[in-house]
């Protein structure tokens, strides 16, 4: 960032201890160094006063109305929580201190004899004049109303006023990002993804329905699916009772052979034929 100088001059007193007390001063505020305070380059005296050389942005233009100078004013009011932190304050905030470059705000200056009430009451005043009240939050319509208490023990402090501001800048921020509200052309759009190869399907048991109950149920292919030609004969009560059958008269076939067999071994059929015609002839069974 390119930068300028701005030189401010302060009248002060004839006495000499009083004009070296000044000058300190002076360099101690100038020695803290935050993005939203100008640091001094030099404090030199000039006949009856003392001149300060501020190191401003070039190209900074003036505080305007409006939203964005919410945005401008948070980082010299955290400047300013660090200042009197440190015991000191500024002691003239007015909009001719105030430098804005990319949307933030930097404070030239410096006045003898101030104090951090004072400096709430400054900031307050100067957001009061290029803030519209309708389009502050709730919370910073609060630190407006406290900032410009006649009390000043009723003031907020300037901690409590640049966190309430950097909440109000984050939250604008958000809404007027381009981002969240522009859409991409056409030309602008990103090209498409090709196609991800399809992991295989899962066996198709796993998401058939299951139709009937107990032993009897049958698994339902999915709809839009084709049923795969199932191996094997399934087997019927029907079929078993059948095979069942078969299988009890194939037993008993068996076991009238083996009856039949022994029935020759202990009346064996005659061989000679008068024999056999004469037993037809009584009426005996051959």
């Amino acid at each position: 960032m390119t930068t300028t100088t701005l030189t401010t001059l302060l009248t002060l007193p004839p006495d000499l201890v009083a004009r070296d007390r000044v000058r300190r001063q002076a360099l101690r505020v100038g020695a803290l160094r935050h993005d939203g305070l100008a640091p001094l380059r030099e404090a030199a005296f000039a006949g009856e006063g003392l001149a300060l050389t501020w190191e401003i942005p070039a190209e900074s233009a003036r505080l305007e109305m409006g939203d964005a100078a919410i945005a401008a004013i948070a980082p010299i009011a955290a400047g300013l929580a660090l200042l009197h932190d440190a015991g000191l304050a500024h002691g003239g905030i007015t909009g001719d201190c105030v430098h804005v470059h990319s949307g933030r705000g930097i404070l030239s200056g410096w006045r003898p004899g101030g104090t951090p009430e004072g400096d709430v009451a400054d900031l307050i005043a100067l957001m009061d004049t290029c803030l519209p009240s309708a389009s502050v939050g709730a919370e910073v319509a609060t630190m407006l109303i406290a900032g410009s208490d006649p009390d000043p023990a009723a003031r907020p402090t300037m901690a409590r006023l640049a966190a309430a501001l950097e909440r109000a800048a984050a939250a604008s921020a958000a809404l007027i990002s381009p981002p969240a509200h522009r859409r991409a052309r056409p030309s602008e759009a990103p090209p498409p993804r090709p196609a991800e190869p399809r992991a295989p399907r899962e066996a198709a048991h796993r998401s058939e329905p299951v139709v009937g109950r107990g032993r009897h149920a049958v698994r339902r292919a999915p709809a839009g699916t084709r049923s795969l030609p199932r191996v094997g004969i399934r087997m019927t009560w029907r079929w078993g009772i059948a095979l069942g059958g078969a299988a009890l008269a194939g037993f008993l076939g068996l076991s009238a052979l083996g009856s039949s067999g022994s029935a020759q071994e202990i009346c064996p059929a005659p061989t000679d034929r008068t024999a056999w015609m004469s037993l037809v002839e009584r009426g005996l069974p051959g």
